[in-house]
């Protein structure tokens, strides 16, 4: 089993199958883009997952952005998996690498389901965000 504190890098993104298991994992990300005006608030975009197979969350970063900004982030069940809007530096390694911050435990997102995502600039000029979130595909074996 992984060590779920461990970092992403020595924990791994995917591709583990444990013994018996009727699945196949194939490390996958899902992109999101936001284009925001100075303190525009968008509630609940939603971005659909591909029909291939159950998508496992495990991990987020964000890879470019143009000034700071909040987030937060509904399950394909509707449930928001914080009480507020967080700021994007709590996501982001204090060295200022773009590493990807894991989620643990794994969020499952079942084929075809939805994530969405409020989001709000705070930086007051137009800012340009690109959300990445890692994890796996995991689709059933024949």
């Amino acid at each position: 089993m992984n060590n779920p504190y461990a970092t992403p890098v020595l924990r791994g993104l995917g591709g583990e199958v444990a013994p018996g298991d009727r699945y196949v994992y194939v490390p996958r990300i899902h992109q999101i883009g936001f284009s925001l005006a100075g303190n525009e608030f968008l509630r609940d975009r939603a971005s659909e997952f591909t029909d291939e197979g159950d998508f496992l969350w495990r991990a987020v970063s964000f890879p470019s952005y143009t000034g700071s900004f909040r987030i937060q982030f509904t399950d394909a069940n509707g449930y928001t998996l914080s009480n507020t809007l967080i700021d994007y530096t709590a996501f982001v390694n204090p060295s200022g690498s773009r590493v990807p911050f894991p989620i643990f435990p794994e969020v499952v997102f079942p084929k075809s389901s939805k994530i969405s995502i409020s989001i709000q600039d705070t930086s007051g000029a137009a800012n340009n965000i690109i959300v990445v979130l890692w994890g796996v595909l995991r689709g059933k074996l024949r």
